[in-house]
């Protein structure tokens, strides 16, 4: 699987544009179909277990759900950080992506979700309906494990 990452840069008429910051292989990743195996490629990849400040990544995926654009969305302090849903969805849809999963670290190496961090996914895919992107998974990882609020059935009902 390549994995391309893209940060947003003003252009010169002061309009976000995406712009290609690396691009990899991952052989042994052939497909991101489930939390487990994101939550080990963002270990891979990112090296997010070993992170000392918390960090949020966006995966963008095509309609195919393949990766077409990864990003980091913030990185804060040793137990906080803010990801606003402009910031996301401004990425999303300059990419074209339909689907979105959202991953953090938590540094303490527990993946208990916090109420923030519900709140927060809950906002996303409120938000994401809007605009017709639906958002797939918040996945929060560990030094050794992970949590996905979809597998643990966390997103409020509405």
């Amino acid at each position: 699987m390549r994995a391309t990452e893209y940060k947003l840069e003003l252009n010169e008429d002061g309009v976000g544009v995406l712009v290609k910051e690396k691009s990899r292989n991952f052989s042994e990743f052939t497909q991101l179909n489930n939390a487990a195996k994101i939550a080990s490629f963002m270990r891979c990849a990112f090296d997010l277990h070993k992170k000392a400040e918390e960090y949020v990544y966006l995966i963008a995926l095509n309609v195919r759900c393949k990766p077409i654009g990864l990003f980091e969305i913030s990185h804060g302090s040793d137990n906080a950080t803010m990801a606003s849903p402009k910031n996301i969805f401004q990425r999303t849809l300059l990419c074209g992506s339909k689907y979105i999963i959202l991953v953090h670290n938590h540094p303490s190496g527990c993946v208990e979700p916090s109420p923030q961090d519900i709140s927060n996914a809950q906002t996303l895919r409120d938000c994401g309906k809007m605009l017709d992107i639906k958002f797939l998974d918040s996945i929060i990882v560990g030094t050794e494990d992970y949590c996905s609020l979809q597998e643990r059935n966390l997103f409020k009902k509405k």
